[in-house]
């Protein structure tokens, strides 16, 4: 048992698995980084396409799609898993050049609604942006704080711990205020918005301790922590998406 109340892994995981995991996703990285960012873009997407609907999570995706949407037909179904790992490729490799995205603003952002941030503003009363996994949803972060408004963040740690320094390292230019889930992380998540501080949450991810939400008209385990927050600290609540128009372009 780690200090922070994490389920020690095994020696086997900490010595051999994690660290060539972690060798591995450098290797990953780096490639990517060194490449331009349209090309890092479409490859990480043209990688996804063909690796990810071969792999153990897409049979989950498969029969959700098929309790969810049993209209759709197979074909169907399957180009939304190819579309849903295009992106999530297309997002990876695209971590290294969050900056270099918002550097080429002009011709790869479309902004609308950024007049609301100023809600992000208000020393009196905080603020929670509330978004899901869709397209790259690290940009409107790194937007965020190039105008000054960095959010503070709630994290799940990957079970690789020699990641997660990585993954906050690729996550700067989106934030550096970074609480990790658990029951400390949400102590400082709170302070911080008690100090009037802001923070960006991602509401898609199923949480088991959380309440029943009809979700497609079947019940999904939600995390409740933007209703209490919100309530706890009279937080006003800016809904934001992000929307993938093509390739390496955003809206």
């Amino acid at each position: 048992m780690f200090s922070d109340g994490r389920r020690h892994p095994g020696w086997y995981n900490l010595l051999i698995r994690y660290p060539l995991e972690v060798l591995g996703a450098y290797i990953l990285i780096g490639f990517f980084m060194v490449l331009p960012t349209g090309w890092a873009s479409d490859t990480g997407g043209w990688l996804g396409r063909k690796l990810g609907p071969r792999i153990g999570a897409s049979k989950r995706a498969r029969r959700n799609l098929s309790r969810v949407m049993p209209e759709l037909s197979e074909a169907e179904r399957e180009q939304i898993i190819i579309d849903m790992w295009d992106n999530l490729g297309r997002s990876i490799a695209e971590y290294p050049h969050l900056s270099r995205i918002w550097d080429q603003e002009d011709k790869r952002i479309e902004k609308i609604g950024f007049e609301h941030l100023d809600a992000l503003s208000d020393p009196e009363r905080p603020c929670i942006t509330v978004s899901g996994h869709l397209a790259n949803w690290e940009l409107a972060q790194v937007g965020a704080k190039r105008m000054g408004r960095e959010l503070g963040v709630i994290y799940r740690r990957t079970n690789n711990i020699y990641i997660n320094s990585a993954l906050l390292w690729l996550r700067r230019p989106a934030s550096t205020i970074n609480f990790a889930k658990g029951s400390e992380g949400g102590k400082r998540a709170m302070a911080h918005l008690k100090s009037g501080g802001n923070l960006g949450l991602m509401i898609d991810q199923k949480l088991n301790e959380g309440l029943p939400v009809p979700f497609f008209g079947i019940p999904a385990m939600t995390a409740p922590a933007v209703a209490s927050f919100a309530l706890k600290f009279n937080c006003r609540i800016l809904p934001v998406q992000t929307e993938r128009l093509d390739g390496c372009r955003f809206r």
